[in-house]
């Protein structure tokens, strides 16, 4: 796993890709904290559920944001789920999902623990 900072803000890149539940096949999802989406301001939010990697349903909101950026990758009016997280956030604040990484290019470098994008 790795992390970047940018802007005060921190996204765990964890390369748990697919998540498999009830004998379905899930894509994670971009996730950041409650504390991270209010100080950027997203106000406009839907309500619902996630199902994390044990199985368990848990409650969430959905917001987009105007843009996200990770490395030279910056894709437009991009969804994440908010989620309330009570462990320690000192070293990051949130998750980047395969709704991302599905739409870009990369290869990882499991040696060093970067993505390397196309």
């Amino acid at each position: 796993m790795s992390m970047k900072k940018t802007s005060g803000f921190v996204l765990l890149i964890l390369f748990l890709v697919l998540i498999h539940v009830a004998g379905f096949v899930r894509l994670s999802t971009t996730a950041i904290h409650s504390e991270a989406a209010s100080r950027l301001g997203l106000w406009e939010r839907t309500k619902g559920y996630s199902t994390v990697a044990d199985g368990r349903k848990i409650d969430t909101e959905k917001a987009y944001l105007d843009y996200i950026q990770v490395g030279p990758i910056k894709i437009k009016n991009f969804q994440v789920s908010i989620i309330n997280y009570s462990g320690n956030n000192d070293n990051y604040t949130g998750l980047l999902g395969m709704n991302f990484l599905k739409m870009v290019g990369y290869t990882i470098d499991y040696s060093r623990q970067v993505i390397k994008w196309e």
